[in-house]
């Protein structure tokens, strides 16, 4: 795997030495959480664009279409990896990247309703 070899090399580098072992679950920790946050990215840049300039403000239903989206792009990327050598299709990478996207959706839908909570409370008081 290219991955963990260049982690060998970064290792090396710094004079660090770890077992094979360490590095392979190393290796396999990182790639899941790329995996998990490339996504989450995607939905997030979904969301951007289809939402608009008000992009912080929450809408379910195209929250639950930028995920839909994101697993759908994440099932055609493990199906390409089925035609590629050395590399073979995960379901579980494409839960992953389901996760991921879901993670970014709600961070909106907490961000949404946290920043409209406090320009209520501030908006709503008298200042006089």
């Amino acid at each position: 795997m290219q991955t963990q070899r260049d982690s060998a090399v970064l290792l090396t580098f710094f004079h660090l030495r770890i077992s094979p072992q360490t590095l392979s679950m190393l290796n396999v920790i990182l790639r899941k959480v790329a995996h998990f946050c490339e996504y989450a990215v995607l939905s997030l840049l979904l969301y951007r664009c289809f939402r608009g300039p008000a992009w912080l403000q929450w809408e379910p239903r195209l929250a639950g279409w930028c995920i839909v989206i994101a697993l759908a792009y994440g099932l055609t990327d493990e199906l390409h990896q089925v035609f590629v050598q050395g590399r073979r299709a995960s379901l579980c990478d494409c839960g992953l990247d389901t996760a991921g996207a879901l993670a970014a959706m709600l961070a909106i839908q907490v961000r949404s309703r946290f920043v409209g909570a406090r320009r209520e409370s501030v908006g709503g008081r008298n200042h006089c």
